[in-house]
């Protein structure tokens, strides 16, 4: 029997049961939207995931910390490893470092008028901070040709002046974090790239001052605390907000560490910087501690081997590829759970299959024993019925990968798309405006469609084994 008419028989028999043909298949249609929908809801979140990476230039940074963690220097006599000039050559020794850049938080206090913000100001490497490639919205960061004498330069997020707080304000909630829409609250009337700020770096002395001496003579009475001076500061640029509308910087100040030591030598004149190493007359021993180095790896491959060598020196360090390496294993899982729902109903689909075929066994046991009379080869009859069994496979993947694209079309244009653009699924599982819900490529349709050609077959198998065993007289008595 050729090929062609064993097809063409299988397509009648299935015709010939057109109800029960039909809800078999339906379970297929089923059971292949189910697993191509629920894959694809995973495919996009995973590609989602690894745009983030190509993009983030992060996931080369490493962060050392020191002996107070993430504040950095908690003391000048904690005796653990610390971060100073020492520690950076070290590191910066290490294979596959491409540079090291120190972190100096400086802890300031600004005023304008009634308005006060309490803040630290970090101070990083000019060869991380022209690494960051940050955009302005106003202004622009000085170049060191530009630096002048007795100023610190300073860039500032878009939302950093809101941070000062009314201390004039009867309601001490509504004097603190700028302005509140909701309670008609106005917003500062502070703009630090338009108009400078009175600024006191020695912050020790502030709080004294503000809040009394903590020392106290033999007799009892408070030591009087010299007011602290006050510098004009005045941001050079305002840090643009990312491509969200927002970004991390958003509400922090940035300086170049270098003017920023010697800004700070000149504010200091030879006394020690808060929190940093001092002699017992309270003068600076020329050592400096920094709050954090950040290391930048030549390559995203290298930073988590990178991050052990630095490990290994005996200092506290992490990088964004940790959390992306968990991400990732996280995502494999949710994308096997995703798989393992649809591959439930593609098993209920393969059990109906299975039940058909036995079903259409017993209905044609006579058909079956006529074929075997007529000298029929038993590989002929087992071909015919995993041909019938594969075309439901067939006929069923069908259908249900032109439901899948129809599915994946809803929820990318329908489901959970509000004015940002971004989907209902992805806020949930970590994605962004415009990123899809659903993606399902070619692979995972072609094998979609193998597959359910492959169930239909397997299911099949045992039926059409069982036809091949039957006697051919006992088959043709049956009625």
């Amino acid at each position: 029997m050729r090929f062609t008419d064993q097809i063409k028989m299988a397509l009648s028999s299935l015709w010939r049961r057109k109800l029960r043909s039909g809800l078999t298949i339906l379970g297929v249609v089923i059971g292949t939207v189910a697993i191509v929908v629920m894959l694809s809801i995973g495919i996009a979140q995973q590609q989602f995931m690894e745009e983030a990476i190509g993009s983030s230039r992060e996931l080369q940074d490493i962060r050392v910390y020191g002996s107070g963690g993430f504040f950095g220097p908690s003391g000048q006599n904690d005796k653990s490893k610390k971060l100073d000039d020492k520690a950076l050559a070290e590191i910066s020794a290490l294979p596959h470092v491409e540079y090291v850049s120190p972190l100096l938080r400086i802890d300031v206090a600004f005023f304008l008028g009634p308005y006060e913000n309490v803040q630290s100001i970090e101070a990083y490497s000019r060869e991380y901070l022209d690494d960051l490639s940050w955009e302005f919205e106003e202004g622009s960061f000085p170049s060191p040709d530009e630096y002048q004498e007795g100023k610190l330069p300073l860039a500032i997020g878009k939302q950093f002046n809101y941070q000062f707080y009314n201390t004039k304000s009867r309601d001490p909630m509504r004097g603190f974090w700028g302005g509140d829409p909701d309670q008609e609250q106005p917003p500062p009337d502070v703009n630090m790239y338009e108009t400078p700020v009175f600024a006191i770096f020695d912050t020790q002395a502030y709080w004294e001052g503000k809040f009394g001496n903590q020392s106290s003579d033999e007799g009892g009475s408070s030591q009087p605390v010299k007011a602290p001076k006050k510098f004009l500061v005045q941001a050079d640029a305002i840090i643009a907000p990312g491509k969200l509308g927002y970004s991390e910087y958003d509400y922090g100040i940035y300086t170049d560490i270098e003017p920023a030591k010697e800004f700070l030598n000149m504010v200091f004149k030879g006394k020690a910087w808060p929190n940093q190493p001092q002699t017992k007359s309270g003068r600076s021993t020329g050592q400096i501690i920094y709050s954090q180095l950040v290391v930048k790896s030549d390559s995203i491959d290298e930073t988590m081997n990178l991050t052990k060598s630095i490990q290994d020196l005996g200092y506290q360090a992490n990088s964004n590829a940790e959390y992306i390496q968990q991400m990732q294993e996280s995502y494999s899982r949710t994308q096997t759970m995703l798989g393992g729902i649809g591959g439930i109903s593609l098993l209920v689909a393969t059990i109906g299959i299975a039940n058909t075929m036995m079903m259409a066994i017993y209905e044609r046991t006579k058909e079956i024993g006529v074929f075997k009379v007529l000298g029929c080869n038993l590989k002929t009859i087992r071909n015919l019925f995993l041909l019938e069994s594969g075309m439901i496979g067939l006929i069923g993947g069908v259908i249900g990968l032109g439901l899948s694209y129809g599915a994946s079309y809803l929820l990318n244009h329908f489901v959970g798309q509000g004015e940002d653009g971004g989907g209902m699924l992805m806020g949930m599982m970590g994605g962004g405006p415009g990123q899809a819900n659903s993606i399902i490529p070619a692979w995972l349709a072609l094998m979609a469609l193998a597959f359910s050609i492959l169930i239909g077959m397997v299911a099949g198998l045992l039926p059409a084994l069982r036809a091949m065993r039957l006697s051919p007289l006992e088959a043709i008595r049956t009625e």
